[in-house]
């Protein structure tokens, strides 16, 4: 953190050959004291590869969710855009079948052993 505070603190604007010269040193004393020179990954490339991993996992969850929103959407409008006229036939049709069925079963209630012969 030293090394990065020291090289965002340092003036560059001048953009003379000390300048540059400056930069450079600056630059390399910052990348080996950030480096890992173990062959471990260091605390900073950890960090990284877990952003990575996150911002993934982030972007997946979010094409999820406009997946199910997308169903849900369709679900409601399926439920809500239903045509008066059609749900009228059907309850018309429903109540035929009721008065049908409510009729045979009355004229087999009637249906006696004398009344057969």
């Amino acid at each position: 953190m030293q090394s990065i505070a020291a090289f965002v603190a340092a003036d560059f604007s001048d953009e003379s050959e000390e300048d540059h010269a400056f930069y450079t040193a600056m630059a390399e004393r910052s990348r080996t004291q950030l480096q890992n020179t173990g062959g471990q990954t260091s605390g900073i490339e950890k960090i990284e590869m877990e952003l990575a991993t996150t911002h993934l996992a982030v972007q997946r969850v979010d094409e999820r969710h406009t997946t199910t929103q997308n169903s849900l959407v369709t679900a409601v409008e399926d439920i809500e855009g239903i045509d008066a006229n059609e749900v009228a036939a059907q309850v018309l049709q429903l109540q035929s079948m009721m008065e049908i069925s409510y009729q045979t079963t009355a004229i087999t209630f009637q249906l006696l052993l004398s009344n057969c012969l």
